[in-house]
């Protein structure tokens, strides 16, 4: 369970941050291994959202979340991605 809200976390922080977050952010933030971040982004990647990475001059690669997803205007960006991960059967 720790992992899918920490994931559900993590994509409502790749919307939020306009300039993007690295994988050491997120796992200073969550108190993780870089490693499990990534095996989190790629979570993200294979339920369907699309993140786009930047390399920035401290040789770090940023992550956001694509803001041009067409995702539907009624509903929360939580909710959204409860559905795609409960369908993609991501975490079981």
């Amino acid at each position: 369970m720790k992992q899918i809200v920490r994931q559900l976390d993590i994509l409502r922080e790749l919307q939020a941050r306009r300039y993007g977050v690295s994988v050491r952010e997120l796992a200073t933030e969550y108190n993780v291994h870089k490693r499990t971040i990534q095996r989190d982004l790629d979570d993200l990647r294979d339920a369907g959202f699309i993140l786009n990475e930047t390399q920035r001059a401290d040789q770090r690669i940023y992550y956001q979340l694509q803001r041009d997803t067409k995702l539907p205007q009624n509903f929360p960006i939580m909710e959204i991605a409860a559905m795609i991960f409960a369908e993609k059967g991501v975490w079981g």
